[in-house]
């Protein structure tokens, strides 16, 4: 019986041992593979060669280590092959140019791929949690609950909402504050405050876009020239006007967001009575915009005005339109500026309530009042401050053309002191026309509450300047009286 022995074969320096000079590769020297490059192969001496009982899976791995190798050579060898037959042409100027055109063409690919990435990222981003700018730091806001709950419900719809809304009230009572303060809480929401300079179409369009992280897409350089000769590509230039390409893009990524939360976003559009007063056609156009968005349950517009003619415009067009909730904004209350001012400010009851009755609860009064207060100067000279600005702005109403001040303004200021408020009509018709009623309006000394159709003073200290000019004309038609 045959003995057998097991012996450690080292590894071998020849190139040729244990090589298969019939294998698939053996067209390639290079790929010839060495079994004894294998470390810890062991064979039998006396028998058939094969590896020891205690390596089962030697043969698979040399296998599929030989396969790899063989294939690398193979694409080697191809590769060598291609540089060969093309070497001469790449060499030549017109394959130093293709090389040129093919590096540059990837280049631009490549780059313009990165930026439109980008700027998806961008567009996403501006429907995000916190987009919408917060208030400036450190600021002690009114509470006002109440508001703060109807502004949330306004812009945090449901999904089935269909309806845009409207935010209104005068200067300085807190409309912009409020709304930013509560959309900064909340994500779907694009906050588009619209500037003076922002009133024509183009500038209002610049003006979204940079809200809504908006810049055309990147053009890869072979399609500009395509469209250039007239050739149709699918990458073409967008030739719309900035505004529709900008709404386009809106409603695209609004219809992304409504996919992913179920529920509609909201656009708020801050300040349009400066589109009113500039461009009242841009300003249909917004609302037919929004009609349109809240049918097809795409987005929600919100408009926030000030009162006057932006409030009138949209309300006079709203019965064909879907105009929703309504939200006045009104000065504080007497206890709520008393609280402002006493708990969340710490002034003394009698100087708060002093500062409430020449200021009326307006938000924006009270914090220069405050402003003044800490800088030391005294109630009474802060006071006298306001009655100042009233005065200007009666002296500058005193220029209306054809004494309209002293025959119209004057008597309707006095009527209105009698009563408090006096109707649309009733003042329309002291007026005597509708064209000095807007005159008188555009003077800032009286104000219209579209939502409730009353006429008051426009502000607190402009009620106290009215008695005193009032009284000043009384007292001067007596005297004229005595001396006749």
């Amino acid at each position: 019986m045959m003995t057998f022995r097991a012996i450690q074969i080292s590894r071998y320096a020849s190139r040729s041992l244990f090589l298969s000079t019939h294998a698939v590769g053996s067209a390639f020297p290079h790929a010839k593979f060495r079994l004894s490059a294998v470390p810890g192969a062991v064979f039998h001496q006396g028998g058939s060669r094969s590896f020891a009982s205690h390596a089962p899976k030697a043969s698979e791995i040399l296998s599929a280590v030989y396969r790899v190798r063989l294939r690398i050579a193979q694409w080697v060898w191809y590769g060598n092959l291609l540089f060969t037959k093309l070497k001469p042409i790449l060499l030549s100027n017109s394959g130093a140019s293709l090389i040129g055109l093919t590096l540059g063409t990837g280049s631009n690919l490549i780059y313009a791929s990165y930026v439109n990435c980008k700027r998806e990222q961008g567009l996403q981003s501006a429907l995000a949690l916190g987009s919408v700018p917060d208030v400036e730091g450190g600021r002690v806001l009114a509470e006002r609950k109440e508001i703060k709950e109807a502004l949330t419900t306004l812009l945090q719809p449901a999904s089935d909402h269909s309806q845009y809304g409207m935010v209104i009230g005068s200067q300085g009572t807190g409309k912009t504050t409020l709304v930013r303060q509560v959309a900064h809480n909340h994500a779907g929401i694009l906050y588009v405050n619209i500037q003076p300079s922002g009133v024509t179409e183009q500038e209002f369009a610049e003006t979204v876009a940079k809200a809504l992280h908006f810049f055309p897409r990147s053009r890869v350089w072979f399609n500009i020239v395509l469209s250039q000769l007239g050739i149709v590509t699918h990458d073409v230039e967008d030739k719309r006007k900035y505004l529709v390409q900008v709404f386009d893009e809106f409603t695209r990524q609004a219809k992304i967001y409504r996919q992913k939360t179920n529920r509609p976003p909201v656009l708020v559009l801050d300040n349009v009575n400066r589109l009113a007063a500039g461009n009242p056609g841009l300003l249909n156009i917004l609302q037919d915009i929004a009609k349109d968005a809240a049918d097809d349950g795409i987005f929600i517009t919100v408009f926030v005005a000030s009162e006057g003619q932006a409030p009138l415009q949209i309300l006079g067009r709203s019965a064909q339109s879907r105009l929703g909730r309504v939200i006045v904004v009104k000065d504080l209350t007497k206890e709520e500026a008393l609280r402002y001012l006493c708990h969340q400010h710490g002034k003394h009851r009698d100087i708060a309530e002093a500062v409430y009755d020449f200021t009326g609860g307006r938000i924006a009064y009270l914090k220069s009042a405050l402003t003044q207060l800490n800088s030391g100067i005294p109630v009474l000279g802060i006071r006298q401050q306001f009655l100042d600005t009233g005065r200007d702005v009666f002296t500058k109403a005193k220029c209306m053309p054809d004494d309209e001040f002293k025959l119209v303004a004057i008597p309707l200021a006095r009527k209105m002191l009698l009563a408090g408020a006096i109707s649309r009509e009733d003042f329309e018709e002291g007026a005597g026309s509708q064209t000095t009623a807007k005159r008188l309006l555009a003077v800032n000394i009286f104000t219209l509450s579209p939502y409730s159709e009353l006429v008051v003073f426009d502000s607190k200290p402009i009620q106290l300047v009215a008695q005193e000019v009032v009284g000043n004309a009384a007292q001067r038609r007596r005297s004229w009286l005595w001396l006749w």
